[in-house]
């Protein structure tokens, strides 16, 4: 794992010490599953809904499930000047109606759903040559576990015709598949009542965003996104620790550590507000 590399060929291990970590205790860098009771995430909105409401703090009911695949079209290259558009095989007009048919097949459905490609890219690349070969990826978003396979299933369905009109292949090849996770009720209630006492408006809505605490609703549930638990820390909670902060970063966002009372609470890096110990 420390010996990762990215894009730039920097390692997990560089990236820890760039950060003032010891790449030697990564191993026991552990939270153990049932040690926390939930995590919360303390996020602006990086989409326009809150903005648009003027409305300044959202509910986050979940962080969406994300499906993603790498998809490459197969034609035949050609010289452009030569070559009949009767007898193209165009892998690039392929591609690029098949974008189209992603777009269409998440609008078709009613919801927040969303559906991307990232980008194109065209070989041989020439101006004067047919795209032989094309790569593209497409993601799907939704909070519905069903919708993405039916948002799915009708994007695979028009590239087959798609691939029978313009006389192309394509494989796709699944990259990434992230399943959606429910916020929990009681800590949603929660943040309700923090902003109601402060004066401030709320707005239900979902995280599209794929953030990094989603990785964490493995061992805990979440405020503003997590699995549901037997075990609500509302409901199960002890007094904080001596010198246990319980007002989370400071964001201009009312604090929902009050609120939570005797639940101990412990600030975590930025990417996670707050962590709810039980």
């Amino acid at each position: 794992m420390l010996d990762r590399k990215d894009e730039q060929g920097e390692t997990v291990a560089d990236w820890l010490r760039r950060y003032g970590q010891d790449p030697g205790q990564f191993a026991s860098a552990r939270i153990a599953p049932g040690s926390l009771a939930a995590i919360v995430e303390l996020h602006i909105e990086q989409g326009p809904n809150l903005e648009e409401a003027k409305i300044p703090i959202g509910v986050v009911q979940g962080i969406v499930g994300l499906r993603r695949w790498k998809c490459v079209a197969t034609g035949t290259a050609n010289h452009a000047g030569t070559t009949p558009m009767t007898r193209r095989h165009d892998a690039l007009a392929t591609a690029a109606r098949e974008l189209l048919a992603v777009r269409d097949s998440v609008r078709a459905e009613d919801g927040r759903q969303v559906g991307t490609v990232g980008y194109i890219k065209a070989e041989p690349g020439a101006p004067n040559v047919i795209a032989g070969q094309v790569e593209f990826p497409y993601e799907l978003r939704d909070l519905d576990t069903a919708k993405i396979e039916r948002m799915y299933a009708a994007t695979q369905k028009r590239f087959a015709d798609i691939d029978r009109e313009e006389g192309t292949a394509i494989v796709c090849t699944e990259v990434n598949h992230i399943e959606p996770a429910l916020g929990d009720p009681c800590i949603q209630a929660t943040i309700r009542e923090a902003a109601r006492t402060a004066g401030l408006a709320t707005m239900d809505q979902e995280a599209g965003g794929n953030a990094y605490c989603l990785i964490s609703t493995k061992i805990a549930s979440t405020s503003s996104a997590g699995k549901q638990r037997d075990r609500s820390p509302c409901r199960q909670c002890r007094q904080p620790a001596p010198g246990t902060r319980t007002d989370g970063p400071q964001t201009g966002v009312p604090s929902i550590g009050p609120v939570l009372g005797k639940t101990k609470v412990a600030i975590c890096p930025p990417t996670c507000g707050m962590l709810v110990h039980p």
